[in-house]
């Protein structure tokens, strides 16, 4: 697991990242008039990178016990990558929903060990990976729409809460 010293500096570095992006923007638009549906589009879209980095700098040097993060559907490939390459570092994370992202799971998975809740539908997932029985804490699991044609026998590990019924077996949702 990376340190929270290393974590933070990604997400500042994103955040610079951004605050430049946005500069440029601003400049360009002063220029630009013709464009500035498209310029509020994009400016847009940076403010909600802004938001969701800031959050996730929240949940890095947090000790909140509820803690929780979602995926804005506006992000892109290449923002979603950056995005879930720290999400997985995340020792406090409570709640991780991802939907509408074709992804893989990491053997990273199995370091949310505080995970209560994980939603992952529509994410085009094949399979899962065996450390996904590390997470004992999972209360709610949910795979909709997905593909799934191997699911590792460490799932069995998990104890999984319905309407106050502890059950021996993960329930996938």
């Amino acid at each position: 697991m990376a340190t929270n010293e290393s974590l933070l500096k990604k997400i500042n570095e994103m955040l610079d990242a951004l605050d430049s992006e946005r500069q440029w923007l601003t400049q360009s638009n002063l220029y630009n008039l013709d464009n500035s549906v498209e310029m509020q589009h994009q400016e847009r879209l940076i403010y909600e990178q802004v938001e969701f980095w800031n959050q996730i700098k929240g949940i890095a040097t947090s000790k909140n016990s509820f803690v929780e993060i979602s995926i804005p559907h506006s992000f892109d490939e290449q923002t979603t990558s950056d995005a879930l390459g720290v999400i997985w570092d995340l020792e406090n994370l409570r709640r991780l929903k991802i939907v509408h992202r074709r992804i893989e799971l990491p053997n990273k998975i199995g370091q949310l060990e505080k995970l209560e809740e994980l939603t992952l539908s529509d994410c085009d997932l094949d399979s899962l990976p065996q450390q996904i029985g590390k997470l004992t804490n999972l209360k709610i699991l949910s795979l909709e729409n997905n593909k799934l044609t191997n699911v590792p026998i460490e799932i069995g590990n998990l104890l999984i809460f319905e309407k106050g019924k502890s059950i021996n077996r993960a329930r996938l949702l």
